[in-house]
């Protein structure tokens, strides 16, 4: 069973323990009061039958007996209040669970498959190459929230130019994705503020709509808050099919800015 799973069980077995607790305690609550009140009205029949003796002994003596009534107001003051209170717990218990269950699956990788864990892409790696040059567009899978890119490894320059730059270097998966295969996998966020970056069709570079940051086609910072490029994800090729870790403490940062391995400036106008 995976670990957000048990942690949804465990928190749903919390908010029934806690709606449990509240009715018990209200009807406890319940029957005190009227217990109260019900010893109340028996000791006024006793003292009814007593009170001839009373009178008869108050006329003898100068004391006079009294006794204290039990202020049923502020009893069920005191039980709506308490009530009130459990209600408002539950219901705040009730409308914040799914909000921590969606949170907590959101944080919690799941360490299968989806995003969070490995992403097996079906379609083979090099349709995904023919569909990215015949469409001119990122290969996008939502599974994985990643674009699939092509990069120019057929350029000399280029592929020097990213044999240059140690953030490429330091991850040998990120380097040989971009040389071998000639494809980068680049995480959809963000890395200002995480907002979704979309592909703009004109410029040919992504661009952000939160912002205005912007991107070469290749997730290389060009322009904008941004402080560094588009963060990426290690990826490896088997049975010519890409196979992504998007686990997030697998994420590789992306390059500094100034980094420009592509020369690619924009193709046509800006869409942000």
């Amino acid at each position: 069973m995976e670990q957000s799973t048990v942690i949804v069980f465990a928190l749903a077995a919390v908010l029934l323990i806690a709606v449990a607790s509240v009715i018990l305690l209200g009807r406890n609550a319940a029957r005190t009061g009227e217990s109260s009140v019900e010893d109340e009205s028996g000791s006024t029949t006793k003292s009814a039958s007593l009170g001839r003796e009373v009178e008869e002994n108050a006329a003898s003596n100068s004391s006079v007996i009294t006794r204290e009534k039990l202020d049923e107001e502020a009893i069920g003051v005191s039980r709506r209040k308490f009530l009130n209170r459990s209600i408002y717990a539950v219901l705040g218990i009730g409308f914040g669970l799914p909000f921590l269950v969606s949170l907590l699956n959101f944080l919690i990788p799941s360490g299968k498959g989806g995003f969070g864990g490995i992403v097996t892409v079906t379609t083979p790696l090099n349709d995904i190459i023919s569909q990215i040059e015949s469409q001119k567009k990122p290969f996008y899978i939502q599974e994985a929230r990643a674009y699939i890119v092509q990069y120019p490894n057929d350029n000399p320059a280029a592929v020097e130019a990213a044999e240059a730059t140690p953030d490429y270097t330091k991850n040998p998966k990120i380097i040989d994705g971009m040389v071998e295969q000639g494809v980068v996998a680049l995480y959809q966020k963000c890395p200002h503020l995480g907002c979704r970056v979309p592909w703009c069709e004109t410029s040919q570079w992504f661009e952000c709509p939160c912002h205005g940051s912007k991107y070469n086609r290749v997730g290389e910072k060009t322009g904008g808050p941004a402080p560094r490029g588009m963060d990426r994800f290690p990826f490896e090729v088997v049975g010519g099919k890409m196979i992504n870790n998007t686990n997030l403490s697998e994420v590789v940062s992306g390059p500094p800015i100034g980094t420009d391995t592509t020369r690619q400036g924009a193709e046509g106008p800006l869409c942000v």
